[in-house]
C-alpha cells in the first residue's frame, strides 16, 4: 500500500488507421507507408510493423497499422507516425478522402 506503480513493460502496442480513397493503389499505399514508419524514432526495429486492409468503409478503404512503440514516448511517437503516414499518401499521390453524405429532401 502506498507504493508507486510503475509499467513494467518497455514498449506498448501501438495501433493508428487511415483511410485511402477506394481508386487507390493500396498496394503502393501500404509499401508508402511502411517505408516511412521505418524511419519514425521510437518504434521497435526488433517486431515487425503491421499494416493491412482493415476495412472497406462507407468513404475509405481503412488501412491499419500496428506497430510496438516505447511506453515512456508513447504519444509523441503516436503524433510522429501520424505524420510520417501522412507524408507517405501525400508523397505517393494517394488522397485521403473525407467522408461523404447525400441527403435528398422530400416534398
Amino acid at each position: 500500500m502506498g507504493e508507486i506503480l510503475h509499467n513494467s513493460q518497455t514498449d506498448t502496442i501501438l495501433e493508428l488507421s487511415v483511410g485511402v480513397a477506394y481508386d487507390s493503389d493500396t498496394d503502393a499505399a501500404m509499401k508508402a507507408i511502411k517505408a516511412k514508419l521505418e524511419n519514425v524514432e521510437g518504434l521497435s526495429q526488433e517486431r515487425n510493423i503491421q499494416i493491412g486492409i482493415e476495412e472497406f468503409g462507407d468513404s475509405a478503404i481503412n488501412i491499419a497499422v500496428r506497430g510496438w512503440a516505447k511506453t515512456q514516448e508513447f504519444h509523441q511517437i503516436r503524433f510522429a507516425a501520424n505524420q510520417a503516414i501522412k507524408d507517405a499518401l501525400t508523397e505517393a499521390n494517394i488522397s485521403i478522402p473525407f467522408p461523404q453524405r447525400e441527403v435528398r429532401m422530400l416534398s
